[in-house]
């Protein structure tokens, strides 16, 4: 019965799915969005009708109905000026007690601390994601708020009108690296005042090295061999490029009517909060990969088999159970399918089955894609540039990436921002004009078209393309 309402669902929702491929491990996933669906409905009323994700190593392909989830429901609340500063009041909140959180709560002891320490975190991301995602959703609304209001806009300005009011996360730890560039001696002989300042930069950016697609734990002399190692140049055109914008942004402002003035003071918020999100999710997963690390050494599983569990199976029962621990990984690793609905609530297959459910239930898996050579999207950057695609799914797994190439992926995360600095644009299959690609993109003046859906599927590695982001255009020029 559950399965023929599915089916019904997915008919239903078809027209509205998302599509995209994205790295991700089951642990850090499970949190945003296994348990987010049920967590929304209870608080709000108001979530996306059908998610699915299907997990294989090292990445996963999703399928979301993003556009008919909260969107509607916090454009209604936005005429509710009560109900804006709850919210900021609220936002303002999770990053205080995330710290405070974690001051009290010390990764230490032994597995029965360890593992309750991993399913705290994640029950802490379920009740910060709870605000924090009523700022996914929304970017559409501001296009047609624009077009309602009527107000003539080239594709350029358009991204400027998202600028945040204040430097990424990103930006703002590279700023503090900019400062030490240059200033400091061998690791060895630096004093208590510039281990001090380069501690500072450390702490402004360490969780930028966890994402869906895993962790990569970063100690303070990683931190001081990045300082090093980074362009001084890059890291200055970055900056200018931040300065740039924010006077473009301040000209376009002062000409726009006051209708839009409003609704571009609110959609400026929201990028930001969305990139502080990334940054608090971020911070959780970098924590639960430290328990993993000490769960490993206490068990002898190596860390990545220990993500393919969701935070809520760490219990010392389990991790102490090996037979019964090895059958759910081994079968994981061949495929793990989560479908939610409102009608069917969670429904899971691991394996063959998962396997045989995706063919079964993607809509993606359904569509042919043949004799394609041009895709569109939505500018995020403008700018033109031609060069060779590299597909990537998990940028942590990426050694070899090429400066020039063509960047071709899901979403962006913040592990992807080294790629993003080498490529000379960057292509996406899912996202808005708030979301992170978007902000990084502009920061670092890269070509940047959004929302293709289909691009991973399209384009393969090696395949020449032009890049045409002021149209939103990108054109297959040679295929490998």
């Amino acid at each position: 019965m559950q399965k023929n309402k599915l089916l019904q669902v997915i008919k239903r929702e078809a027209r509205h799915i998302h599509f995209f491929n994205y790295p991700g491990r089951v642990l850090y996933i499970s949190g945003s969005f296994r348990w987010l669906a049920e967590a929304l409905l209870e608080k709000y009323g108001a979530v996306h009708p059908y998610s699915m994700v299907y997990f294989l190593p090292g990445f996963v392909h999703a399928e979301l109905t993003l556009d008919q989830g909260t969107g509607p429901l916090v454009m209604n609340k936005l005429q509710d000026k009560q109900w804006l500063r709850w919210y900021r009041k609220k936002i303002s909140e999770q990053p205080r007690r995330w710290e405070r959180w974690k001051k009290q709560h010390p990764a230490v002891g032994g597995l029965p601390e360890l593992c309750e320490h991993v399913r705290e975190a994640g029950d802490l991301l379920i009740e910060m994601n709870l605000y924090y995602h009523l700022s996914t959703g929304v970017d559409r609304y501001f296009e047609e708020k624009i077009q309602e209001i009527g107000f003539p806009l080239t594709a350029e300005e358009r991204t400027l009108l998202t600028v945040s009011r204040k430097p990424s996360v990103l930006m703002r730890h590279d700023d503090l690296a900019l400062r030490l560039k240059g200033k400091l001696p061998a690791y060895q002989r630096l004093t208590l005042r510039q281990k001090a300042s380069l501690k500072r930069c450390y702490q402004a950016g360490y969780f930028l090295h966890a994402g869906y697609g895993g962790v990569r734990l970063w100690i303070l002399e990683d931190e001081y061999r990045f300082i090093q190692q980074s362009s001084r140049q890059q890291l200055e055109k970055q900056q200018q490029q931040r300065q740039a914008d924010r006077k473009a942004f301040h000209r376009l402002k002062s000409r726009l009517p006051a209708a839009l003035r409003h609704w571009l003071s609110i959609f400026q918020y929201f990028s930001q909060v969305r990139d502080e999100r990334k940054s608090m999710q971020q911070k959780v997963f970098y924590c639960q990969a430290e328990c993993l690390e000490r769960i490993s050494s206490l068990t002898g599983i190596p860390r990545p088999d220990l993500e393919y569990l969701s935070w809520k199976e760490f219990t010392p029962e389990l991790l102490q159970d090996n037979d019964q621990l090895k059958r759910i990984i081994d079968e994981r690793k061949r495929g793990y399918l989560w479908i939610w609905s409102r009608e069917t609530r969670h429904l899971f297959w691991t394996g063959k089955a998962a396997r045989q459910a995706y063919q079964k239930y993607s809509v993606q898996a359904r569509q042919r894609l043949k004799g394609i050579r041009q895709l569109s999207g939505q500018c995020a950057c403008p700018g033109v540039a031609s060069g060779y695609v590299r597909v990537v799914r998990n940028a942590l797994q990426i050694k070899d990436y090429k400066s020039g190439s063509i960047l071709v992926t899901g979403m962006t995360s913040p592990d992807f921002v080294p790629l993003m600095k080498k490529s000379a644009a960057i292509i996406t299959e899912l996202g808005g004009i708030t979301c992170h690609a978007a902000i990084v993109a502009r920061e670092l003046g890269k070509p940047c078209i959004l929302g293709t859906r289909i691009a991973m599927r399209v384009l393969r590695d090696g395949d020449l393309v032009e890049v045409d982001a002021d149209k939103g255009v990108v054109k297959i020029i040679k295929r490998k």
